[in-house]
């Protein structure tokens, strides 16, 4: 009896360490997650320019591990503003305007600026306020980071993946899980709703010799005032300007 006591006391002592272990380690981790993100935080100071060439891609479910849709471009970041030349569209983000060009559907969209306006520019020092984060991952090149809402919240995402590189703290991917779901069939009139992940890649950062240069924010390259109208850019003649 006395054996089988001891032996009980045992498994309880071992089970109430390993809880004090987890407890312990997950600490450990989210006090890490957050150093890094105050290394990031003060990253932004020093990246304020750079071009990238990114990938985008879409997967069906969560658990898949190939892209249903990829399309690659490039973004080009100065200061607030951003460029991206994605598949069919250009995204001109500043603090003055947004214009979005459909090159499939001819078609300009001019609008306010847009807060977040570039899913592949995403600001996590303000999203930070409004998530918990973790280090789920850590290699020699790069940390893993996991965010994800402090209870309700009006974010499309349930999760979101960072993979920061450790000398620059740069992005170098991105993994989102959305809440709603999305139209995976090419047939309208039968749909196949599931789950999506979005996840963008980024490669060959570079700091200098830009292959695209700041007029790209200049909105005079795409729109034009002529007595006091707005037209589309002659380089765009035959495009619909959408304004909002």
């Amino acid at each position: 009896m006395r054996n089988n006591t001891n032996k009980e006391k045992g498994i309880v002592h071992l089970v109430l360490f390993l809880m004090f272990f987890l407890v312990v380690q997950g600490y450990a981790q989210t006090n890490k997650a957050e150093i890094i993100m105050n290394q990031y935080a003060k990253s932004l100071g020093v990246h304020k320019e750079y071009q990238v060439t990114i990938s985008y891609n879409i997967y069906k479910g969560f658990d898949s591990n190939t892209p249903h849709d990829r399309v690659s471009g490039v973004l080009y970041k100065y200061q607030e503003n951003t460029y991206s030349n994605l598949g069919e569209a250009e995204i001109i983000s500043t603090n003055s305007n947004y214009i979005k060009i459909n090159h499939k559907e001819k078609a300009i969209l001019l609008t306010k600026p847009l807060t977040n306006a570039s899913q592949y520019d995403i600001n996590l020092v303000e999203l930070y306020k409004y998530l918990n984060v973790r280090l789920v991952k850590e290699t020699g090149s790069f940390f893993r980071l996991e965010f994800t809402p402090k209870g309700i919240t009006q974010l499309p995402f349930s999760s979101l993946v960072i993979d920061l590189d450790k000398k620059t703290y740069l992005i170098k991917r991105q993994l989102l899980k959305y809440f709603n779901k999305m139209n995976f069939s090419k047939d309208f009139q039968n749909p196949v709703y599931d789950n999506y992940m979005l996840e963008i890649v980024y490669k060959g950062y570079r700091m200098s010799n830009f292959s695209i240069s700041r007029s790209a924010f200049d909105i005079r390259s795409y729109i034009k005032d002529i007595k006091e109208k707005k037209v589309v850019a002659p380089k765009f003649k035959g495009y619909e300007l959408v304004k909002i």
